[in-house]
């Protein structure tokens, strides 16, 4: 069985190889710059020139109407919220059975760190 594109644009080439599986497709690594070990842009990225500031905002500057920050580092929602997605739960601190699922297949980190990277 043959997989075959169709897309109308090419996928993008800076110099190195794209490490997809089918052609035409784009992943993180089709952005890369060629290896230049030992030369000047061997730590080159091709985001970074001409690229602006990092924002100076942060979650807590997306958290929706009526929820406000708690002194115990996590959100909290307006009275009577029940979460029902996993970002909510993880903005409430609470760890769901679906974060303890992807810390038990993912060895190094804790279902507390699943949610804090979720949330």
């Amino acid at each position: 069985m043959t997989t075959t594109s169709t897309s109308l644009f090419p996928a993008p080439l800076h110099g190195a190889p794209s490490p997809a599986s089918t052609p035409n497709t784009t992943t993180p690594g089709s952005f890369a710059l060629a290896h230049d070990v030992g030369g000047p842009r061997m730590f080159a990225s091709p985001d970074t020139p001409g690229m602006p500031a990092p924002s100076d905002k942060t979650a807590w500057d997306f958290l929706p109407d009526g929820w406000t920050r708690g002194a115990d580092g996590f959100a909290v929602a307006p009275e009577g919220f029940e979460p029902i997605t996993q970002l909510e739960h993880a903005r409430l601190g609470i760890v769901t059975p679906q974060m303890k699922r992807v810390a038990e297949r993912e060895p190094h980190l804790t279902a507390e760190q699943v949610r804090d990277e979720v949330a």
